[in-house]
């Protein structure tokens, strides 16, 4: 499902008359029917948003969904007749737009990025899915082996209370209560990026061949980029500010020499 906001009733009908063939539309004149709409609907696949609208224009209903969690994942297309401006599409992808289209509209560019936007989604969604099954499965086993290990320090505290005056056996628990702490602590960041590092293991060996000045961490901020994570949730899994992870994604693009009219995601995605 795709919801389209413009208040310009006439581009809605266009909108309905390209795309209703393919897609489930909803449709709203301003961005505050759009949040009604999510309230009251499923969540669409994608959000079209026109730049200038009454009441709450596109950059306003951006900034909303993109600091609600039910909301800020879904992906965001921003259309505008006048902000064209390079500050202005700076400002778009900055708040999380996805991608972002010119008025008058091609129709054949509309219906080519909302294609690749859509099979991106599904693609991910996939990926997305095995990758859970595959942390579950760790976790499962993450847990018997925590049981296990539960039980051994019981059985050596136990061999402990009855031999104080052993100093090895002292010496080998206390190694295990340490090792049994820090694998408790890790578990969480080790599950976090072994998905990361085993999800784009391709793309990781592919963008580094081309480009193999990139350091460690402009390699993980593109890998997130690339799973179509926004700004503030990249921030949270790196353990970063907002402010930083937008600076590195400038400096990001300088590195890859993108132009103004590149888009991260876009040019990420060609791996």
């Amino acid at each position: 499902m795709i919801l389209i906001a413009d208040d310009d009733d006439k581009n809605l009908i266009s909108y309905q008359i390209l795309l209703d063939k393919e897609y489930e539309l909803l449709f709203a004149n301003n961005g505050k029917e759009v949040i009604d709409l999510l309230s009251t609907n499923k969540l669409p696949k994608l959000i079209i948003l026109d730049w200038k609208m009454p009441v709450m224009d596109g950059m306003e209903t951006l900034d909303f969904l993109k600091k609600h969690a039910k909301y800020r994942e879904i992906p965001v297309l921003i259309i505008t007749a006048f902000m064209i401006s390079f500050e202005n599409m700076k400002t778009a992808y900055e708040y999380g737009v996805i991608e972002f289209i010119k008025k008058p509209i091609s129709v054949d560019e509309l219906k080519f990025k909302i294609r690749s936007l859509i099979d991106l989604i599904s693609t991910n969604e996939s990926k997305l899915i095995n990758e859970n099954i595959k942390v579950k499965d760790f976790e499962k086993k993450s847990l018997n082996q925590s049981i296990l290990i539960d039980k051994i320090d019981e059985k050596l505290n136990g061999i402990l209370s009855e031999h104080k005056t052993l100093e090895s056996i002292n010496y080998e628990l206390n190694n295990i209560r340490q090792n049994i702490t820090k694998y408790k602590n890790d578990k969480n960041q080790f599950v976090k990026n072994d998905v990361i590092e085993n999800y784009n293991y391709d793309f990781i060996q592919a963008l580094t061949a081309k480009h193999s000045n990139l350091t460690n961490s402009e390699i993980k901020l593109s890998s997130l980029i690339r799973m179509n994570m926004d700004t503030k949730s990249i921030a949270t899994i790196l353990h970063q500010t907002y402010d930083s992870v937008r600076v590195s994604r400038t400096r990001l693009r300088k590195k890859l020499k993108l132009s103004k009219d590149d888009t991260l995601i876009s040019y990420l995605m060609q791996f």
